[in-house]
Formats: C-alpha cells, sequence, structure tokens
C-alpha cells in the first residue's frame, strides 16, 4: 500500500524506530540478566563449596572434641545461614546445627571426610537459595518498563511536534492551492511562523498576488487587443462594404484600397507579435551562426532604411565596431529585434523625429543602441517597459495601438542570445534602447 501522506510516513517512522528500540532494549536486558544469573549461580556455587570445605577442615582439627564441633558447626550455620548435619555412613546423625531448616528449596552440598583406616563422616550442608538475584531482576525488568514508557511518550511527543511544526502547516498550503482559481488568486495561509515554512506561506500568498496581477494584465490586454482589433476591422468593413456596393467615386477608390491595405497590415502586425511571443516563450531552437557584425548591420539598414523613410522619419547608422569583429546569432531573430525597436521608436515618437542606429565595442561584447528622438518614457516606468503585456499609456497605447509585447519579445530573445537589454531617457530630449551581444572568438 502506497502511502502519500507526509504525517503517515513520518507517523510509520516513529512506529518502526519505537518498535525497534523495544526489541533491542529486551535484547539488551535479557543478555544483561542471563549473564548475571550465569555469574550469580557460579558465585554461589562456588561460595558453598568454599564453605563446606572450610566446615570439614574445622572438623578434622577436632576429632575427638564434640562440644568444639558442636560450636563450630553452629557458628557456620549462624553466619553462612547453612543447616549443617554430620553423618557417619550408616546415616545416623551425630551433629546438627541448633537452627532446624524446614525449606524445601534448601541447595544441598556433601563432604564425605575419612578420619584415620576406620572413621569416615559425611558433612550435610543445606544453603537456602538467594534471592538477591531474582530482586535485582525484578528492578532491572521495572527500570525497562519505565525506559520503554519513556521511549514511547518521547516519540508520541515528536510525532505530535512533527505534525504541527510540519505536516499542519503543509495541509494548510495544499488547502490553499486547492482553493486557487481563474479570478480567485489572493489566498492567506494562517501560519505566522517565521521560519522556513513560513516564509514558503508567504511566497504562496506573493504568488497569488502575482498571479492576480498577471490576470488583470491578461484581461487589460484583451480589451486593449479588442479595441486594436476590432478598429481596423472596422475600417475594413465599412470601406469595404462602401466599395461593393459601388458608392465610392472612382477618384476615391484607390484611396479606399490603401486604407484596406493598411488596416490589413495592422491586423498581421498585431498577429505577428502574439506569434513572436508565442516561439520565444515556447522554447523553439535558435539557428545560431556566426556573422561578421558590421556587415550584418549594414544589411539590416539597407533593409530598415525605406521603411523609417515612408514615415517620414529621419534615419542614422553609426558603426564604431572593428571590421573582423564577428558575433553569433540568430539572424532572423535579432531582425525582429531591430524591427521592434524601429516601429516602437516610429509608433511613440511621431512622424518627422530622428532615428538612430549606434554601435560600439568594448571588449567582450557589441554594444547596439537604438535612439529616436520622442519624448521618452515616465521614469517611473523605465523598469517595466520589458515586462510582458506591458503598455505604457492605456490611453495613448489604445490610439497607437500594439499588445506590449514588442519589448518583451527584444528582451527574450537577447537574453537567449547571452545578451542584456536596457532602456533609459536621454538628457535632454529623447529616448534609447540599449542591448549587447557577446563577441564571437
Amino acid at each position: 500500500m502506497k502511502i502519500n501522506s507526509i504525517y503517515k510516513k513520518i507517523s510509520l517512522i516513529f512506529i518502526i524506530g519505537f518498535i525497534v528500540q523495544f526489541i533491542l532494549v529486551i535484547i539488551f536486558y535479557r543478555q544483561v540478566i542471563q549473564n548475571k544469573i550465569i555469574a550469580e549461580v557460579y558465585n554461589q556455587s562456588t561460595n558453598r563449596s568454599t564453605i563446606m570445605q572450610e566446615i570439614a577442615t574445622d572438623f578434622q582439627k577436632y576429632p575427638n572434641r564434640p562440644a568444639k564441633i558442636q560450636q563450630t558447626i553452629d557458628k557456620y550455620s549462624k553466619n553462612n545461614k547453612v543447616f549443617i548435619t554430620i553423618t557417619d555412613l550408616e546415616d545416623t546423625v551425630l551433629y546438627s546445627s541448633t537452627t532446624k531448616s524446614v525449606n524445601k528449596n534448601n541447595i544441598k552440598e556433601q563432604v564425605f571426610i575419612k578420619l584415620g583406616a576406620r572413621k569416615s563422616f559425611i558433612i550435610n550442608g543445606e544453603f537456602p537459595p538467594k534471592i538477591n538475584l531474582i530482586k535485582n531482576a525484578d528492578k532491572t525488568i521495572t527500570t525497562r518498563r519505565v525506559l520503554i514508557l519513556i521511549i514511547f511518550t518521547v516519540s508520541l511527543v515528536t510525532c505530535i511536534l512533527i505534525y504541527k511544526i510540519l505536516a499542519n502547516p503543509i495541509k494548510k498550503i495544499s488547502k490553499a492551492i486547492k482553493s486557487i482559481d481563474y479570478g480567485n488568486t489572493l489566498i492567506e495561509i494562517p501560519y505566522d511562523k517565521e521560519d522556513e515554512l513560513g516564509l514558503l506561506c508567504r511566497n504562496f500568498e506573493d504568488m497569488g498576488k502575482r498571479l492576480k496581477k498577471s490576470e488583470e494584465t491578461q484581461q487589460d490586454l484583451i480589451q486593449a487587443m479588442s479595441h486594436d482589433v476590432k478598429t481596423p476591422l472596422t475600417s475594413i468593413i465599412g470601406y469595404s462594404k462602401r466599395l461593393l456596393e459601388g458608392k465610392v467615386k472612382e477618384d476615391k477608390q484607390n484611396e479606399y484600397y490603401d486604407t484596406i491595405y493598411r488596416k490589413a497590415n495592422d491586423l498581421k502586425q498585431l498577429l505577428t507579435e502574439l506569434e513572436d511571443y508565442s516561439n520565444v516563450n515556447s522554447g523553439i531552437k535558435y539557428d545560431t551562426v556566426k556573422v561578421n557584425c558590421n556587415n550584418y548591420l549594414n544589411e539590416l539598414c539597407t533593409n530598415l532604411k525605406p521603411e523609417i523613410l515612408e514615415k517620414k522619419c529621419s534615419f542614422e547608422f553609426i558603426t564604431e565596431v572593428e571590421a573582423s569583429t564577428n558575433i553569433n546569432i540568430d539572424v532572423y531573430k535579432l531582425n525582429r529585434v531591430f524591427n521592434n525597436l524601429i516601429q516602437n521608436s516610429i509608433k511613440y515618437a511621431g512622424e518627422s523625429c530622428l532615428i538612430q542606429i549606434k554601435c560600439s565595442e568594448d571588449k567582450d561584447y557589441v554594444k547596439f543602441e537604438v535612439t529616436d528622438s520622442g519624448e521618452g518614457v515616465p521614469e517611473n516606468e523605465l523598469q517595466r517597459i520589458f515586462d510582458k503585456f506591458h503598455r505604457i499609456d492605456t490611453s495613448r497605447s489604445r490610439e497607437t495601438g500594439g499588445t506590449g509585447l514588442g519589448l518583451a519579445i527584444c528582451k527574450d530573445i537577447v537574453n537567449h542570445m547571452g545578451g542584456k537589454i536596457s532602456a533609459k531617457n536621454l538628457k535632454d530630449y529623447g529616448f534609447s534602447i540599449i542591448f549587447i551581444i557577446p563577441i564571437s572568438l
């Protein structure tokens, strides 16, 4: 059976650990007690043999002095708690301890003594069984039980603490995540500790806020795109209808066709941005090749210049890059970066602006700078202009069109090529976007 709950896994681990400890404790104490019993039995046996030999020795000292023999027997009986009898070979009792023994569990020892050629005696000793070992064993068993109880209690308390410290917050996080849905991303996890789990909870809450912001941005984008699509479509439908109905004079028809063409191109540009953004973020492979930097720039500017001039803008191209400098780029995608930047300048700087492309070389990279003579960007917006779907001024963006993806696409492409991109307002008047690409060795 597969266990998916962390709490159950931890509890199972502690239960197994407790059982293992319990078994080890039993084995340990059993081994200790067994060794003690063996040692005690051996010591008692040795002690009994020693006492019997001492009695026999003393008996041999006084063979003809009955009073002395009786005194010796009583002394050993009292000091060692042993019942002693001395008999002849016919089992006739000659001497015995004054105190009688009635314990059937006494341990019996015998010593055979021969005095001279005809006299033989048997010394019998009855020793009481020792109970100290049993008492000690009981104490050991009690200690073992207390130790097992302590281990069990500690394990139980540990499980409870782990549940409160680890499993319970994870359950709260899981419950909060399940509640996340489109339109309901703001979550609050009731865990206010400042530990790692507390940090994780705060991060989940921040994630919910970012998702909420992303939702709002997407909603704004949908509204903006609806406007951006609806405006040219309305023009295309309106102009097409008038042409089909024959309500346009012949000298005005070309103007109508031109408007329809431009509006269709606006739609195409919008869809191209969305497609480019999708391609950049879908992990599409980059066809990187090694090209000469100046040759690439000359060809690029030759292709860009007619479009810029068509918008009645001025164009300058300045390069300070060495003739032998090469860069590794995906030509199509880097062209897309420049196209987006030029379109951005034309869109926001307006007609009759000056657009400049400047390139320079600095150690390990080539710096590209696209500058326009427009109004620039508010300082508080500079850090966000490369964010996805970000549009600097909603009302102005709707007038000029766009998805808010152009600069985000540029950033992703430049980053994929190992470069960096940034933006700044010029000191006097104008706006500049700068990006760098590593030099190919």
